[in-house]
Order: C-alpha cells, then sequence, then structure tokens
C-alpha cells in the first residue's frame, strides 16, 4: 500500500536563487488570476514551489501534472517530471517546478496532481484563470 502524501504548492509567474539560496517568487497567485484572454499562442507558463513533508532521507522521483477543467470537464494536460533530494527528514523538502506551459483556449480551473514514487498521488493546489479583454496583454510566450 503507498504511502499518503503531505505537500502543498504555491503557483507563480517565476522562481529566482539568490546566490545565499534563498529563493524568490515573483507573481504569485491567489485563487484566481485575471489575463487578456484567450492565450491561443503561446498560452500561459507557471512556475511551482512545492514543500512536501516527512519524506525518507535519499532521492525521489516525481512528477508533476497540470490539469485543466473547462465547463466542469477535464479538457487538457501538461506534465514534467524530475528528481529532488532530500537530505534532512526533519526538513520540508522543497521542489521546484518552473516553466510548466498551460494552453488557455477558454477560461479554466488548473489542478496540481503531485506523484511522488512510492506515494499516493496528491491535488497540491488549484487557481482559476478568468480572461480580460480590457487589461493590457503582458507578453506571455
Amino acid at each position: 500500500m503507498k504511502k499518503h502524501l503531505n505537500a502543498n504548492c504555491i503557483f507563480c509567474d517565476d522562481i529566482r536563487e539568490e546566490a545565499t539560496g534563498k529563493l524568490i517568487l515573483i507573481g504569485v497567485y491567489s485563487g484566481q488570476i485575471v489575463v487578456p484572454g484567450p492565450l491561443e499562442k503561446g498560452g500561459l507558463t507557471v512556475s511551482q514551489f512545492i514543500q512536501i513533508r516527512g519524506l525518507s532521507q535519499g532521492s525521489h522521483s516525481f512528477s508533476l501534472r497540470m490539469e485543466r477543467y473547462t465547463d466542469g470537464a477535464l479538457d487538457g494536460t501538461s506534465e514534467i517530471e524530475g528528481e529532488f533530494e532530500v537530505e534532512d527528514e526533519d526538513v520540508d523538502a522543497t521542489v521546484v517546478a518552473g516553466n510548466l506551459k498551460v494552453h488557455l483556449k477558454a477560461e479554466s480551473l488548473l489542478k496540481a496532481i503531485l506523484t511522488v514514487e512510492g506515494y499516493e498521488s496528491q491535488e497540491i493546489g488549484s487557481f482559476r484563470i478568468v480572461f480580460d479583454s480590457e487589461i493590457a496583454s503582458p507578453d506571455f510566450d
């Protein structure tokens, strides 16, 4: 039987690392973000700051899947895979997953599903995308 995963996620535009090892989260998303839409060309690039509690020391493989729901129905996914190292099991593991491209033709709900090898998959966060043609159009490509 797989173990329960204890994780959470913060979504943002970008994550940068200082020389000291501190991370800077840029453009943190709340439960809803407004974009000029639809974003048929290029889409929206989303970064994720993930903290995971209770993992054993060592290397862990993971996959992060973003599910896009439009009108309540799953209509697209994007996925990345990678590995991270847990050096101290008494400290939350941090995973920075950046530059996951999500194409948006309609207002949508996005959900992040994390899978770590040996653990149950878990939804670790979600946010809604709302279009507003009146706002300035930044370069999302």
